[in-house]
C-alpha cells in the first residue's frame, strides 16, 4: 500500500578520529533517515546535547552541497540554499525565491577525544527527493463552525517519528492561525493525551 515504509539507505555511525567536518557531514546524512527516532544523527552529537536536539522542529528542503565554512577553532558554519521548508507543525511551503541560510554548528571533544556536535540547528536539511522518501502527507480534519462540514490542513511528518501521537497532539492543539474563525475542534478545552493514541486499522 502507499503506506509502505520505503527501502531506506543506512546511515553510518561516527567513525573514530573523523574531523569536524566530517562529523558535521555524517550527521547531516544521518539526518536523511528518521528511523529509530533519528538515533544515528543523535550519535553524532555531545551527551549533554544529544538529548536536546529537536529533529521535528523542521525541515530545510535544499539541494546545496555540505560544504561549510570554518568560523574558528570549535565551530563551522553552513549555508545551504533554501527552496522549500516545513514547519514544527508540519506545514510545507514553497519558497517564491530560493534564499540562502546560515547554520552555525559547535563542536567540542568528548571523553574519548572524539570530535561531536555540541550546539546546532534544531530540525533537518533534506534534498527534494529525500523529503520524498521520508515524509507523507496527512489531511488532519477540523469542523467548520457549524458543524456540518469537515476542512482539511494538510501536514508532512516524517515516518517512524511516532506519527500517531504527532497528529493528535495537532488536533488538541487545534486549527493554525490562518484557519481560526473559519474552522473549530471538536475536542473539549483542556483535552490532552496521557499516552500513545490507538490506531484502529480495520476501517
Amino acid at each position: 500500500s502507499g503506506r509502505d515504509a520505503p527501502l531506506l539507505s543506512q546511515p553510518e555511525d561516527p567513525v573514530k578520529g573523523a574531523s569536524q567536518q566530517q562529523i558535521l557531514d555524517g550527521f547531516i546524512k544521518a539526518g536523511r533517515n528518521s528511523q529509530a527516532n533519528y538515533q544515528i544523527a543523535r550519535d553524532y552529537l555531545s551527551d549533554d546535547f544529544r538529548t536536546k536536539w529537536n529533529p521535528n522542529a523542521g525541515v530545510l528542503i535544499s539541494s546545496s552541497a555540505i560544504d561549510p565554512s570554518v568560523v574558528d577553532a570549535d565551530e563551522l558554519q553552513l549555508s545551504v540554499s533554501v527552496s522549500a521548508s516545513i514547519d514544527g507543525d508540519g506545514h510545507y511551503s514553497i519558497a517564491d525565491v530560493s534564499h540562502t541560510q546560515q547554520l552555525r554548528f559547535d563542536f567540542q571533544k568528548d571523553s574519548k577525544g572524539e570530535w561531536r556536535i555540541s550546539a546546532a540547528p534544531d530540525g533537518t536539511i533534506l534534498t527534494p527527493s529525500r523529503f520524498g522518501t521520508i515524509f507523507q502527507p496527512y489531511d488532519l480534519y477540523f469542523f467548520d463552525p457549524t458543524f456540518q462540514y469537515l476542512v482539511p490542513d494538510r501536514r508532512w511528518y516524517a515516518r517512524f517519528t511516532q506519527v500517531s501521537t504527532r497528529i493528535v497532539r495537532a488536533l488538541l492543539a487545534g486549527p493554525p492561525d490562518w484557519l481560526q474563525g473559519v474552522v473549530v475542534t471538536a475536542f473539549p478545552g483542556g483535552t490532552d493525551l496521557t499516552g500513545a493514541p490507538a490506531i484502529d486499522s480495520s476501517r
